[in-house]
Formats: C-alpha cells, sequence, structure tokens
C-alpha cells in the first residue's frame, strides 16, 4: 500500500508539473517514465552503495521532490 500511493503521488506530479524528481530505493519497485518531470531513479547497489550516500548525492542535483525507499538510519533522516 505505502508504496503504491507513494508511486501514484510521484506519477501524478510526473503527469501535471515540471520538476525534478529523484528516486531512492532499494529494490526498485516501479519505473517512471518522465513526462512533464525530469525524473531520475536510483538504486541500492548498482548506484549507491548506502542511504546517506544516495541523499547526499541527490541534493547536488537540486531536485524539488526526493522518494527515499526506506529511512534506515538516524543519518538519512537528518539529510
Amino acid at each position: 500500500g505505502k508504496t503504491t500511493t507513494i508511486a501514484g503521488m510521484i506519477e501524478e506530479i510526473n503527469r501535471t508539473r515540471a520538476e525534478r524528481i529523484i528516486t531512492i530505493e532499494k529494490p526498485m519497485e516501479y519505473e517512471f517514465e518522465s513526462k512533464q518531470s525530469v525524473i531520475s531513479q536510483r538504486s541500492m547497489g548498482d548506484d549507491f552503495r548506502d542511504y546517506p550516500s544516495a541523499v547526499r548525492s541527490a541534493l547536488f542535483m537540486d531536485p524539488d521532490v526526493i522518494w527515499i525507499g526506506e529511512l534506515q538510519d538516524l543519518e538519512t533522516l537528518h539529510l
């Protein structure tokens, strides 16, 4: 339920607004095709070694929306 709901929200933003969206997941459950928004999807193991490094990297891309699949530690939460 949670992942599907968030994916629906991301898709609605993608369909209706021009935003930069970054998803960070382990594993990647949904694949999005950029429509009005530009979507960059990252997955654990392939693109990053842990959530904190993925979030730090994502912040350099000046995103409007970041979807973090899991908040597993305090460092990720603080970022």
